[in-house]
């Protein structure tokens, strides 16, 4: 069993995530598919978690991908929520999202007052409705009621957070296309874009696992779980079926896998006090481990995980939380306010500016940094 330290693993991190040595935007692709994706739900996070990653990349570059290139996709991913991947690893994440069935139960049907036929009729008009040419929310909604048999379907399909379009992303039928003025639009991933590889379901879970265990490793199957949004019964079977490929590993005496390929790298790993400034719901910050005080101060964790689901922007120090900030361009200044949980070194502080200047040099504004007790 290898026994690490967590700063040793937060370097390790930062490695994965390309914010220890930053790359070019010619990588954008890479880094999207390393880190397992882009957390999407504020799409303006979703810009500066790759900026933070990528020296030179432009406001447009994801924009240009998603929707000139095709070669990322934004659909409703692990933990329900939206997220960009890459869209040659969208048939791997498609086939393990295959096996949500959670609104066929009947508890989650009850929820959306929905019969097992509506669901199963629903399912069916995805796979017919969408093409290429995008529909909005509302033009969808119409179609699928219309298709499914079901006109009562058009305003449930209105309501909530997607409740009952992300059960049609699950299933490979739907990807978000471009916006049509102020509103969202849908289109049928085979026709946007082309036909793809239907990967079977436990071979991409497995496939997945490599890949989280490459980015946010060591973990556990509880860290898997909570990261993903899946059961703690179901990652412990997954990491069991990839027994062969992982290493027992020990963090602070906590127990963790990491894999075989990894080993080397983890054992001879020496930690960094690289300064970084993430955005809010950055995919690094999603996948701490909430139980280390080495990464993230106990008594600061509601300020970085807050009501509603909100994750805050953080400044890290060697890959360990010590604060948080926001920002504000308003007349061609960015204002960058950090709230510290303890007092920084100068050394941190100086960190911080060059971060600052990077963010300045995105927004086209000059930076000024402003601490807050």
């Amino acid at each position: 069993m290898l026994n690490l330290t967590m700063p040793q693993v937060l370097t390790f991190w930062l490695q994965r995530h390309f914010l220890e040595d930053r790359t070019t935007p010619d990588q954008l692709h890479t880094v999207v598919s390393r880190i397992c994706g882009l957390h999407a739900q504020v799409m303006s996070s979703a810009e500066l978690a790759a900026h933070a990653r990528i020296d030179g990349l432009g406001s447009a570059a994801l924009s240009t991908a998603l929707w000139q290139e095709r070669s990322l996709v934004k659909i409703w991913a692990m933990r329900w929520t939206l997220h960009l991947f890459s869209a040659a690893d969208f048939p791997t994440y498609v086939a393990a999202f295959g096996s949500f069935r959670h609104f066929h139960s009947e508890t989650w049907l009850k929820s959306v007052s929905l019969t097992p036929d509506d669901m199963n009729a629903l399912l069916e008009a995805f796979s017919v409705t969408l093409t290429a040419d995008g529909l909005t929310r509302e033009q969808l909604a119409a179609a699928l009621a219309q298709n499914a048999g079901r006109p009562h379907l058009r305003d449930k399909l209105l309501g909530g957070w997607g409740t009952l379009l992300k059960p049609g992303a699950y299933q490979g039928h739907l990807l978000f296309g471009p916006n049509s003025g102020q509103n969202v639009t849908f289109v049928n991933p085979r026709h946007w874009l082309g036909d793809f590889p239907r990967h079977e379901t436990h071979d991409a879970w497995l496939g997945i696992i490599r890949r989280y265990l490459a980015a946010y490793g060591p973990a556990t199957p509880a860290d898997f779980a909570t990261w993903w949004g899946t059961s703690r019964a179901n990652a412990r079977k997954l990491f069991k079926a990839l027994d062969a490929e992982l290493t027992p590993v020990a963090v602070e005496n906590r127990e963790a896998w990491a894999l075989h390929a990894d080993a080397a790298a983890l054992q001879s790993i020496q930690p960094v006090q690289t300064v970084r400034l993430l955005p809010g719901f950055d995919p690094y910050t999603l996948g701490l481990r909430r139980e280390y005080e080495t990464a993230l101060p106990f008594a600061h964790k509601g300020r970085v995980f807050r009501q509603q689901g909100w994750i805050s922007a953080v400044v890290l120090v060697g890959g360990a939380v010590v604060g948080v900030w926001n920002y504000e361009v308003k007349k061609g200044r960015a204002a960058i306010t950090v709230q510290p949980f303890q007092s920084l070194s100068r050394t941190v502080q100086a960190g911080i500016e060059q971060e600052a200047a990077r963010l300045g040099s995105y927004f086209d504004a000059e930076p000024v940094v402003i601490y807050a007790g």
